[in-house]
């Protein structure tokens, strides 16, 4: 299967779940590619030398937190259709531009729409015209629409009345066998060489 990417900004070092998702499908065997903009809106700078999926990358501007690369308009328009195009997140200049151009050039498109409800709705009359302009009309077009929660997927039939049957529930989930340990915490003090003493470790963003 041929999957296209289109979102503002791709790292592969940032650990993200969307690296694990577009890495996932080509282990799996599908022809992937990336269409991201140069610019760099993760706080971690990716290697495109390193990543296992084709990554094309786009003049852009930075605008807010949002990046802005008109060339893959073009690139979308004039290319044979994939199987389906791919995107991220709702709200971002990706989603838009590929929730408008499927009125153009019909093709599969599905969505990532990370939401949750810390995004409050916008108020307003300028706040709901870009409510509506940047996030729910191009969201709407789209075929599929995949979310991490049940809570998720009731916040976007609710703000958008998009078709519950559009929106499917993918749990992000841990694969214990990964962190199975394979030495014991003797062996593995002495290896990073810890003190015998109690550690706390935290794992997180910063």
């Amino acid at each position: 299967m041929n999957i296209i990417h289109v979102l503002d900004d791709y790292s592969n070092k940032t650990g993200h779940s969307t690296v694990y998702m577009i890495e996932g499908m080509k282990r799996l065997g599908h022809d992937v590619e990336v269409y991201t903009s140069n610019v760099q809106l993760s706080p971690f700078k990716g290697d495109d030398s390193k990543s296992i999926v084709k990554i094309r990358r786009f003049k852009g501007i930075k605008i807010f937190k949002k990046a802005f690369f008109p060339g893959v308009i073009f690139k979308i328009l004039f290319s044979k259709n994939p199987d389906f195009y791919h995107t991220h997140v709702m709200g971002y200049f990706s989603t838009f531009l590929t929730g408008y151009l499927k009125y153009i050039k019909r093709y599969k498109l599905a969505l990532f729409a990370d939401i949750d409800r810390d995004v409050p709705p916008h108020k307003g009359i300028f706040g709901k015209f870009y409510y509506n302009f940047f996030m729910k009309w191009p969201t709407k077009n789209v075929d599929l629409i995949h979310v991490f929660t049940q809570e998720q997927k009731r916040i976007l039939i609710e703000r958008t009345n998009i078709n519950g049957e559009k929106i499917f529930v993918w749990p992000s989930g841990v694969d214990l066998s990964k962190f199975e340990r394979k030495k014991s915490k003797e062996e593995l003090r002495k290896k990073l060489k810890l003190p015998n003493k109690f550690i706390i470790l935290n794992v997180s963003s910063i």
